[in-house]
This record gives structure tokens, C-alpha cells and sequence, in this order.
């Protein structure tokens, strides 16, 4: 027998051990109604969400990002990860996952709702390749209710409202992406590993190392599709096999391992780091709050109420009774999925897909935040799917389990709808934080910036009113900066400026007080004392563009043209692709004689307008030049 006999006779062995139960192959009919269920349900659950607004990370990543106004950028994401965000300084490798939002810009601006449609297209596909994989799934004991479970596990899926975090939050894309790509990963290698001929099992398992790569290339959360080939092989592939066996079936992963070494070399040689960038905590630090954090996980996963958008959850600095129960309780998980792994492996694969996929980011590398609903995306399917095949195979009158059914997915679906309710507007998404976050300074001040965003500023005043009592002086500054602008807006000038004075003996290294008292210096005039204050400013944070535009304006009230062709290059330099900056640039370089350099920074202005106003104004600007 040759050595390809042998692969191949090795091949269908392993084929064999992970196939499909015969009369277990696809129905058209089934996969239709899937289909149509997951479209309606989830259309209807989530048709109150697209016109929810931008959040977050959606505004540096989106809104004020440049970088995603032209489609010829997207090559550049693949080799530039300062293209990720428009904060200076802030690399983002997730080249995938910016490319949809150029696309989103391109077709639609700052139009929330494309960026909506194509979140819950994405959601809807997840939901049928969930449905397609716990299907394909080759235990037995589903084999009477296969599509039942398939499609309850789908569904519920589809309508989890603890999915809202992910799917109504627009930068929640890279999630859904990469549990895309993960899901498309997985259902490959279980095709790959059921195919029985040499070309079958080729052409699935380059399609799982293309899903691996984009999923990689959207968020690296993804690396924990590692973890779900790992656990299928271990539950349906590598019981009973010898050792050369098992190692044949296992020389799988080479490939796999190799990508993920490559991507993470690349993540480093463009971002700088592999991994995330320098936290202030511990990797101890980090496995005793996320330890903490599972059983929070847990309860949202069986009894999704108080939803929470920023939980401001501190880290544990020291093991305490949460500690030792998460620890307890995981241990307790594993346990279990052990003992069922003979008599129910699909629910033993379902669980322990629950707990690899959560380990990406709640495990060994310490993240800003504790606890985020959008790292329960990918692992919640595990979760829903495990408890699916412990339920719906159970000898219980299918009537029963439909009208049980039933009740879950209506709840579900009337819970999302109110929590996507909750993220309409900035208002409404940090009042309700707030509300279940009482004393998160972040969340008040967060609230408050909305009220003044929607020009409610006595009720911001009061708001932030609640934050000086901060015991963090860079919190302090910031809120007492915060009071200075609502003072403003209400006309009480005088108060402003006594709160920008405050705020700048509460930390001195608040450029923004600095720049906002040098504003109001500006207007009324006093162009000396705002040259003086705005100089500070600069020299606090030289990144900080408005500072420099500001000092400019300031320079060329006083006829200090070249002093203002100064702070603009640096504006610039901080800013290369804001049209403010390059329309106040080319303005300034006319003050200095310079035409030519004027007519090009014109011509950069009229590109870079992101709406007819602007570029009215801009091609005003270069008519004037010329």
C-alpha cells in the first residue's frame, strides 16, 4: 500500500469515527425553515435598533476617523494599524472589520442605519450557521429530534438579549465578524473531518485556515477558534484511537498553529505588540476578577435582566469568597462535561465550546475591562446549544417542548426589543448605566456629556455636580472642565471661567480646561491672556489639534502670522485629515503669502469635506485663492 493509500485510508478512518448519522444529511425544507424563523424572529426583535445611535468606541473607530472615508484606504488596513482609530497614538489591527465600515461610509455616510442592516445580517447569518454545525453535530442521541435542536439552539441564539451588546453597538462588528469567520472555521473542520476523499478533505481544510486567517483579520478574539477544533477532535475524533492514530488526526493543526504564529508576528511587526498593549493589572489580577466574572456571565446567560452596558467593575486584587465560588463553579463545569462526554457528547461539546471561546479575553491577558457583554458573543451559542441538546432529547411530547418554546423565545424576543430600546440614544444608554452603575464616576460623567450633547445642561450641571466629591483629582479636573462648558452654554461666563480655573488647579495636565478658558479668552477679545493661556495648553499636550487651531486663530487676531503658520503645521501633524485643519491651513498659509502651498491645503480641504456645507465653503476658499 502506498503512503497516499495510507493517508487517505487513515483519513476515512477518522471520516468515519466524525460523520454525519445517515438520514441526519441536510433537508432543504428543515434548513428553509431555519432560515425563515431566524429572519423574522430576529428582524422583528431587533427592528426598533436601526436608528440607535453611535456609542463607544464608535466614535474614534467611525465617526471622527478619517481613515474610512475612502474606499482606496482599505489596502492600508492591512498594513497600517494606526488607520484603526483617529485617537494619535492608538493602533487597531483589524483590517477585515474597518474595510466593512469603509464600505458602510461609501454607501450610506453617517447613516446609522446601514451600519445597522449589515450588523443583523451578520447576527442572522450566525444564528443559521449555528443551526447548520449543531445539525451536522455526529451524536446519536440527537438523531430523533436533530432538527429541533438545531433549530432551538438557532433561535434562541438569534433572540439571547445579552446578544443586543454586540449586534445594536456598531464597532460591535469585529465580534460578529470574527464569530463569523470562527462559526464558518468550525463547521469547515467538521466537514473536513467527516469528508471521505483526499480532495474533500483538502478543500475543507484550506476553507477553515481562510476563515481562521479573516477571522484573525477582524478581531483577534478569534485565535479561540483553536480551541473549538480542539474540542470537537477531543469529544468526536480522538476517543478510542491509538496513538499513531490520534497524532495522523492531530498533524492537523501544524497549518493551523502556523497561521496563528504568522498573525501574530504580523500583529507585532505593524501594532507594536502581539497580544494588547501594557495594562496596569496583573495576569493574577486578571484570572481572579474573570474568575468573578463567569458567574456574572452564567446569570446573564439563564436569567438575562439588568443588562448593563458598563458594568465599572474593579479589579480583584486578592482571592476573596467570589474567587474561590467562580473558581469552584468552573471546576464543577468541567466535571460535568466530563461525565457526560459518553452519554451526551454533543452537550459535552456544547459546553465545553462555552468556556474555550470565553478564554481568548477572560483568561491569562489582563484587558481594560473586567466585564463586557460582547466577549459572551461566540460563547453564548456553546452555552445555548449545550443546554438545547441536554433538553430537547429528552422523552417529553414534542408538543410540549414546542409550547415551551414558544413562551422562551417570546420572552427573549420582547427582552431584546426593550434592550435595544435602551440603546437608542446616548441619553438613554447612560441613564440606564447609571441606574444599575450608581457609582461609576465614568457612567455619570458619561451621562452628563449626553445631556449637554442634547443641550440639557441644567440637568448636566446637576449631574456632574455628583462627581466632585471624586477622589481622583484627574476626575475631578475633568468634571469641574465639563461644569466650565455648561456654565458657558447657559451664559453664566463668569462661572465658566472660574470652574476652567479650578479645573486646572485640580490637575494642571488638563489641556482641555486650558484650551477652553483660552476660547473664551478669544471671543471676548482678550486675544493676550488667551495667547497666554492656549501657550500652556500646548506645552501640557502637544497632540492636542484644537489647541493649536485655536492658538493660531489667537495669533492671527494679533497679526502674528508666522507664529500661526506654526501651531497650524503642528495641527496638521496631529491631524493630517481633518478638513477643519486643513481649511484653517490654507487660510493661514494666504496670511503668509504663501499661494501655492494655500491652493494645495484647499484643494486637500475640498477632498476631505464630509458634507455639502463644507465643501461649499472650501471651494469658496480655493476661488478666493485663485
Amino acid at each position: 500500500m502506498s503512503k497516499v493509500q495510507k493517508k487517505v485510508q487513515a483519513g476515512q478512518q477518522v471520516a468515519a469515527r466524525a460523520s454525519i448519522p445517515a438520514g441526519t444529511t441536510f433537508s432543504m425544507k428543515g434548513l428553509a425553515t431555519a432560515a425563515v424563523a431566524a429572519l423574522l424572529l430576529t428582524v422583528l426583535a431587533y427592528s426598533n435598533s436601526f436608528n440607535a445611535a453611535f456609542h463607544f468606541d464608535d466614535f474614534h473607530q467611525v465617526v471622527t476617523n478619517p481613515n474610512i472615508r475612502h474606499l482606496s484606504e482599505i489596502p492600508r488596513f492591512f498594513t497600517d494599524s494606526s488607520l484603526g482609530s483617529s485617537y494619535v497614538g492608538v493602533r487597531i489591527y483589524r483590517p477585515v472589520t474597518f474595510s466593512t465600515f469603509a464600505v458602510n461610509f461609501a454607501l450610506s455616510g453617517y447613516d446609522v442605519f446601514g451600519y445597522h442592516v449589515l450588523n443583523l445580517l451578520l447576527h442572522i447569518l450566525n444564528a443559521l450557521l449555528v443551526y447548520l454545525i449543531v445539525i451536522s453535530v455526529p451524536d446519536p442521541a440527537l438523531d430523533k429530534r436533530r432538527h429541533i435542536v438545531a433549530l432551538a439552539a438557532s433561535a434562541l441564539f438569534a433572540l439571547h438579549p445579552v446578544e443586543t451588546g454586540t449586534v445594536t453597538y456598531i464597532t460591535g462588528r469585529a465580534v460578529l465578524l470574527a464569530s463569523f469567520f470562527c462559526l464558518t472555521g468550525l463547521f469547515s473542520h467538521m466537514r473536513f473531518r467527516a469528508a471521505g476523499s483526499l480532495k474533500g478533505r483538502l478543500a475543507w481544510a484550506g476553507a477553515t485556515l481562510l476563515s481562521f486567517a479573516l477571522g484573525l483579520l477582524s478581531k483577534e478574539m478569534a485565535v479561540g477558534l483553536i480551541g473549538l477544533l480542539a474540542a470537537y477532535d477531543l469529544v468526536f475524533v480522538t476517543p478510542g484511537m491509538d496513538r499513531k492514530r490520534a497524532a495522523r488526526a492531530l498533524a492537523y493543526y501544524i497549518p493551523v498553529l502556523a497561521a496563528a504564529g504568522l498573525y501574530l508576528l504580523r500583529r507585532l511587526a505593524v501594532q507594536g505588540f502581539a497580544t494588547v498593549a501594557d495594562t496596569r493589572h496583573s495576569t493574577g489580577m486578571y484570572l481572579m476578577s474573570e474568575a468573578k466574572a463567569l458567574l456574572v456571565y452564567l446569570r446573564l446567560m439563564v436569567f438575562p435582566a439588568n443588562l448593563n452596558a458598563d458594568y465599572s467593575v474593579p479589579y480583584t486584587t486578592a482571592p476573596d469568597a467570589g474567587v474561590f465560588l467562580g473558581v469552584a463553579v468552573l471546576a464543577l463545569m468541567v466535571y460535568l462535561l466530563f461525565r457526560i462526554r459518553k452519554s451526551n457528547p454533543a452537550a459535552a461539546f456544547f459546553g465545553l465550546w462555552f468556556l474555550v471561546a470565553l478564554t481568548p479575553e477572560s483568561s491569562l491577558i489582563p484587558r481594560a475591562e473586567v466585564i463586557v457583554e460582547y466577549r459572551l458573543y461566540l460563547p453564548s451559542a456553546g452555552f445555548i446549544a449545550c443546554i438545547a441538546a441536554l433538553l430537547m432529547v429528552r422523552p417529553l411530547a414534542l408538543k410540549y417542548q414546542a409550547a415551551v418554546a414558544v413562551v422562551i423565545l417570546s420572552v427573549l424576543g420582547v427582552l431584546t426589543f426593550g434592550r435595544n430600546a435602551v440603546w437608542a440614544t446616548e441619553l438613554t444608554l447612560w441613564s440606564d448605566v447609571v441606574k444599575k452603575s450608581p457609582g461609576s464616576v465614568r457612567a455619570h460623567a458619561n451621562l452628563s456629556q449626553a445631556l449637554m450633547d442634547s443641550k440639557q445642561y441644567q440637568e448636566a450641571i446637576q449631574e456632574l455636580r455628583l462627581g466632585l466629591d471624586a477622589k481622583d483629582n484627574l476626575t475631578r479636573g475633568t468634571v469641574l472642565n465639563d461644569l466650565g462648558l455648561c456654565y458657558e452654554n447657559v451664559g453664566l461666563t463668569g462661572q465658566a471661567i472660574e470652574s476652567y480655573r479650578k479645573a486646572i488647579e485640580a490637575d494642571p495636565k488638563i489641556s482641555e480646561a486650558s484650551e477652553n478658558l483660552g476660547s473664551i479668552y478669544m471671543r471676548a477679545g482678550r486675544f493676550g491672556e488667551a495667547a497666554a493661556v492656549l501657550d500652556k495648553a500646548v506645552k501640557i499636550d502637544p497632540g492636542y489639534t484644537w489647541t493649536h487651531y485655536n492658538l493660531a486663530e489667537v495669533y492671527t487676531r494679533l497679526g502674528r502670522d508666522r507664529d500661526a503658520l506654526r501651531e497650524m503645521e503642528a495641527a496638521l501633524d496631529s491631524s493630517p485629515k481633518d478638513f477643519l485643519v486643513m481649511y484653517k491651513m490654507a487660510a493661514v498659509c494666504v496670511n503668509n503669502g504663501m499661494k501655492a502651498k494655500a491652493t494645495e491645503y484647499a484643494r486637500l480641504a475640498v477632498e476631505l469635506a464630509a458634507d455639502p456645507e463644507q465643501r461649499k465653503n472650501a471651494e469658496a476658499l480655493l476661488g478666493s485663492i485663485k
